[in-house]
């Protein structure tokens, strides 16, 4: 019965860990790229909730997304590895409020806007790290 019990405590604890990085820090990967080529990063941040962090080991090396969020700005942090390209969704009602460092997101050569989504602007970007800031939705 022991042996019973570690095993599915163990199996507990993955799937807290897996929806961390699944759910929270919206960690996938793209259907039709295998191995974590492309990554789709759509984080869930619940309104009770000012922060969170998670990252995953591929094939292709660290994947992470991290968000923190005040009354008054949203930020989301990611790091995509050498080989890989993600599919990126920052919390906005409009692709022109959505900055990447100081910089408008639309403006900067890495990173291109594909569409509005269901409050979030779309972005596709390449390997390397972000750092998107956007105001709180409301």
């Amino acid at each position: 019965m022991e042996q019973f019990l570690k095993g599915w405590f163990s199996v507990m604890l993955g799937s807290i860990d897996s929806w961390f990085y699944k759910t929270l820090g919206g960690i996938q990967p793209v259907g039709n790229a295998p191995g974590f080529k492309m990554i789709s990063i759509k984080p869930y941040i619940p309104k009770d909730l000012s922060w969170a962090k998670a990252s995953v080991m591929t094939v292709k090396g660290k994947v992470s997304s991290e968000w923190t969020k005040n009354q008054r700005y949203c930020t989301l942090k990611v790091q995509i590895p050498v080989g890989a390209g993600a599919i990126v969704y920052v919390p906005a009602s409009q692709p022109n409020q959505v900055k990447e460092g100081d910089i408008p997101a639309g403006n900067v050569k890495e990173v291109a806007f594909l569409r509005m989504e269901n409050n979030y602007a779309v972005f596709q970007v390449g390997s390397g790290e972000y750092n998107f800031v956007s105001p709180v939705l409301e």
